[in-house]
């Protein structure tokens, strides 16, 4: 895991609770940008918040899976920080609305 788009200080923190050790964030179950190959991996839909600090780590992503033939879709949410979890905001709502018609879409073609 890389911290971008933030204070490392605050990024080591988070990521520290998430996953804690330097075996554990250099694990591809932490963070599946650091796999060798992904070709063998299902169809996949990324979505960001532009304001999070792994924005570019998850569009990296997206783009690695394309390139090694795996259909994927990446969405920015340009009005979201961080989680879906805050769904009281509208944007947060919007998101998740938009989620949840990922599969629907992907079923449908």
């Amino acid at each position: 895991m890389r911290a971008t788009r933030a204070i490392p200080a605050r990024m080591d923190w988070f990521e520290d609770h998430y996953v804690p050790g330097p075996a554990g964030k250099a694990s591809v179950d932490a963070s599946p940008l650091l796999a060798d190959d992904p070709s063998g991996l299902p169809p996949a839909h990324v979505a960001t918040a532009a304001a999070d600090p792994p924005l570019d780590e998850g569009e990296e992503y997206a783009a690695r899976l394309r390139a090694a033939g795996v259909p994927a879709t990446v969405h920015r949410h340009p009005h979201l920080h961080g989680c879906f979890n805050m769904s009281a905001s509208p944007s947060a709502r919007l998101a998740v609305a938009h989620l949840a018609g990922v599969p629907h879409q992907a079923l449908s073609r």
